[in-house]
């Protein structure tokens, strides 16, 4: 068992080493190893998700006019 506890403690140290820091605060009290990453997995896929959502909304917004030069259009967004 304290191998089992060694290494458990190796693992988290690795994940949490990996993470950014305003993220540490997200995972930092999950019990294992497992429940850690899965924390991880559930905050990043919501994030991309909203990420992914926001930008499809601000395509829709920005249209470019008739006339109007890819240079003008680039710069105004």
């Amino acid at each position: 068992m304290p191998e089992y506890r060694k290494e458990m403690a190796k693992a988290k140290h690795m994940i949490l080493d990996g993470v950014r820091d305003h993220t540490v605060s997200h995972v930092e009290k999950k019990g294992t190893a497992k429940e850690l990453w899965d924390a991880l997995f559930e905050l990043y896929r919501s994030t991309s998700e909203l990420r992914k959502m926001f930008l499809k909304e601000t395509l829709r917004r920005i249209k470019m006019q008739k006339g109007k030069s890819i240079d003008a259009f680039l710069s105004s967004i």
